[in-house]
């Protein structure tokens, strides 16, 4: 199974298929950030498989099958009718947003191009939305007060990468590892 995680990639294609149709599920997040973001927090799982959407209905609704007949242990991650109605209305203009933050990446990209400033970069194969315009750079510290210090807003998002974090310590990983420890045959 293929868990498509396009939480950031609304109306991104790769080889010109939509973020979020490739796997076996897709999963968005409408987080009032995203490029498609409700009010409040709000999600969408895609399949073309009858018994994932089957399982995914029941899990969203306390793991009911039919009323009152709970065959899953589930949650309560149904989403709001206005969380919907705003989603409904803001979907009509997933596009032309798009192109507008590809047109303002596309600036940017010229306006850094011979800096130390590494943009991101643009795959043939690809469309880019630019939830964020992710930048790399040898003087991180320096570029983001001297961001900062002219009112443009920027921010480190990941400070640590995943692997260092305490939650996830006991998996054993070294600062500065080049791949990840080898695994059983088959096991993810």
């Amino acid at each position: 199974m293929v868990i498509e995680d396009a939480a950031q990639a609304h109306a991104a294609t790769y080889k010109g298929r939509r973020t979020g149709s490739m796997g076996d599920l897709g999963c968005f997040s409408f987080y009032p950030s995203k490029n498609l973001g409700a009010c409040g927090e709000g999600g969408a799982v895609t399949t073309n498989n009858p018994e994932y959407a089957k399982t995914i209905r029941m899990l969203r609704d306390w793991g009911q099958e039919n009323r009152y007949d709970h065959v899953l242990k589930g949650f309560n991650y149904r989403l709001e009718g206005i969380q919907g109605a705003i989603l409904r209305v803001k979907l009509r203009h997933l596009d032309q947003w798009t192109a507008l933050r590809q047109a303002a990446a596309a600036e940017y990209g010229r306006q850094l191009a011979g800096t130390f400033v590494r943009t991101p970069q643009i795959m043939p194969w690809g469309t880019h939305v630019f939830h964020v315009y992710a930048v790399r750079s040898p003087h991180r510290g320096e570029l983001h007060q001297a961001l900062l210090a002219r009112d443009i807003q920027a921010g480190v998002h990941y400070q640590l990468p995943i692997h260092l974090l305490r939650a996830w310590k006991d998996l054993n990983y070294a600062e500065g590892a080049s791949r990840w420890p080898s695994r059983p045959p088959g096991k993810c």
